[in-house]
C-alpha cells in the first residue's frame, strides 16, 4: 500500500472527524494522526524494515474499521434517538461543575496533596537509587543496569504504586488549569513529579503517558467551558500554545536526558543515508524514528510466527491477572512482551498484537470496536450531560488510543490504577460539595 493512499486514508478520517465530533481534537482524529503518521513512517523506509505482510494489513485495515464502525454506530444511534425522543444527553443550558462550587479550593487542595504524594515517591525513589549507586553521575552512568534491574524487580526498598498519585494529580492539574484559565506553579507540581520519576525509571513509555494525559484532559474540559465568542476562542487558542510549548518541551528533555543516559544507539547498519545524517539531531534521531514506526513491523512478524500466546487476557486486564498471581491462583505473567527483528530488535508491536495474543482473531475487532463505541459514547455523554465521571472514563480511553501504537496501555497498573481511584474520587469530591453548598444556601 503506497504512502499516498496511507496519507488520504487518513486524511479523510481526519476530515470525518470533525463532522462527527465538531472538535479538531478528537478520538477519531487521534486515532488516524497516530496511525497514519506511525504507517507513514514505517513505509518510508529510512530503515530497512521488513515488508507488512498481508496478514498484518488485514489486522491493520479491520481493526482501523472496526474502531471507525464502532465510533459512527454512536454517531448514528444517537441522531436517529435524538430525532425520535428526547436527547439521549440533556443538561441544563447554565451548567456549574459541582468541583468548582467553592470556587476551585477542594480541587487545588486534592491536586497539591496528590502530587506531592507522587513527588515524594519519586525523591524516594531517587534514594534508593543514590543509596545503592552512590551519586546522581553514577546513577545517570548505570542507566541501563538500572533499566534491566527495573525490568527484572530487582530494585528493593521502593514504595511500590504511590507514583500514580503523581498521575491522579496530573488530572486535576489539568481540569484546574484549564478551568481558572491560567497556568501555575501548582499545576505543573504533578508533571515534575511524573518527570522525576520517569527518569529515575529510564523509561519513556510512562512519559508518554502522563503528557497526554494533561493535553486531553486540559483540552477537553477547556472545549466544555468555553464559549463562542471571540475574545475567549483567542484566550483558548494562546491556552492551547502555552501548554504546547511547556508540555513539548518538558517531553523532549526529558525524553533527551532518558535516551542519553541509556545511551540509545544511533547508529543503525540498516539506517538509510538520510536517516544518517540525523545521529546528531537533538529531537528527531534514528533512535526516535524506531521508536515511532517500528511497532506495526513487529505486529507483522509477531503474526506470521505466532509463537507468543497469552492466557486469556493477559495482555489487556494485566493488573488483574497480576493481582491473582500473587495469591498462587494462577502463574505471574511476565511484563515486557517477546522481541522479534525486523531486522533491529524491538519489541513492542501496537495493541492489536497484545488484544490478538489475548482474545485471537476476533479481538482485533471486537476490542477496536468496542473502543470506538465507548470513548464516542463518552464524548458525548461529556459534552451534553457534563458529567466530570464521563471525562474522566473519555481521557482515560483517548489515552489507550493515544498509546496504540506502541502497547495496550491498560495493561500498565498506572492507568488500571490512577482510572480507579478517580472513578472514587470524583464522586466523593462532588458530593461532598454539593452537600456543604446546599446546607449553606438552605
Amino acid at each position: 500500500m503506497s504512502n499516498v493512499l496511507v496519507l488520504i486514508v487518513g486524511l479523510l478520517c481526519i476530515f470525518l472527524s470533525i463532522r462527527i465530533f465538531k472538535k479538531l481534537f478528537n478520538p477519531l482524529a487521534l486515532y488516524a494522526v497516530i496511525w497514519t503518521t506511525m504507517i507513514f513512517l514505517y513505509e518510508l523506509k529510512l530503515m530497512s524494515f521488513i515488508p507488512l505482510s498481508f496478514n498484518a494489513w488485514l489486522v491493520i485495515i479491520g481493526g482501523s474499521g472496526a474502531f471507525l464502525l464502532g465510533v459512527l454506530l454512536i454517531y448514528f444511534g444517537r441522531e436517529v434517538y435524538n430525532k425520535n425522543s428526547t436527547p439521549l444527553f440533556n443538561a441544563p443550558e447554565e451548567y456549574q461543575n459541582p468541583l468548582f462550587l467553592d470556587g476551585g479550593k477542594v480541587v487545588r487542595i486534592v491536586l497539591i496533596a496528590t502530587s506531592t504524594i507522587g513527588l515524594l515517591a519519586a525523591i524516594q525513589h531517587w534514594i534508593v537509587l543514590i543509596d545503592k549507586f552512590g551519586s546522581i553521575p553514577i546513577v545517570l552512568a548505570s542507566a541501563n543496569i538500572i533499566y534491566s534491574m527495573r525490568v527484572a524487580g530487582e530494585i528493593e526498598g521502593l514504595v511500590p504504586y504511590l507514583i500514580i498519585f503523581g498521575n491522579i494529580g496530573l488530572f486535576f492539574a489539568a481540569i484546574y488549569a484549564a478551568h481558572k484559565n491560567k497556568f501555575s506553579l501548582i499545576t505543573l507540581l504533578p508533571i515534575f513529579a511524573v518527570v522525576l520519576k520517569e527518569i529515575a525509571s529510564f523509561g519513556r513509555a510512562g512519559l508518554l503517558f502522563g503528557f497526554l494525559q494533561f493535553l486531553i484532559v486540559f483540552v477537553f474540559y477547556r472545549y466544555l467551558v468555553v464559549k463562542k465568542d471571540s475574545n475567549k476562542v483567542t484566550r483558548v487558542n494562546k491556552n492551547f500554545i502555552v501548554v504546547g510549548i511547556i508540555l513539548f518541551a518538558l517531553m523532549i528533555a526529558s525524553a533527551t536526558v532518558v535516551r542519553s543516559a541509556r545511551g540509545s544507539v544511533e547508529n543503525f547498519k540498516q539506517s538509510s543515508a538520510r536517516l544518517e545524517q540525523l545521529e546528531d539531531n537533538l529531537i528527531l534521531t534514528p533512535s526516535i524514528y524506531l521508536y515511532l514506526s517500528s511497532h506495526v513491523g513487529v505486529l507483522s512478524k509477531y503474526l506470521e510466527k505466532a509463537d507468543d500466546k497469552s492466557l486469556w487476557g493477559e495482555n489487556t486486564f494485566l493488573p488483574i491477572i497480576n493481582f491473582f498471581s500473587r495469591f498462587e491462583l494462577i502463574d505471574h505473567p511476565g511484563f515486557y512482551q517477546k522481541g522479534y527483528y525486523i531486522p533491529m530488535w524491538t519489541n513492542t508491536g501496537t495493541y492489536l498484537r497484545e488484544v490478538h495474543s489475548d482474545f485471537g482473531n476476533i479481538g482485533v475487532v471486537i476490542v477496536p470496536f468496542l473502543l470506538g463505541l465507548l470513548v464516542t459514547y463518552f464524548w458525548f455523554s461529556f459534552f451534553e450531560k457534563k458529567k466530570m465521571i464521563s471525562l474522566v472514563v473519555l481521557s482515560f480511553l483517548s489515552i489507550v488510543i493515544g498509546i496504540s501504537f506502541l502497547v495496550m496501555i491498560t495493561r500498565a497498573a498506572m492507568w488500571f490504577l490512577s482510572f480507579a481511584l478517580l472513578i472514587v474520587m470524583i464522586p466523593v469530591m462532588e458530593n461532598y460539595l454539593k452537600n456543604r453548598y446546599s446546607k449553606k444556601e438552605g
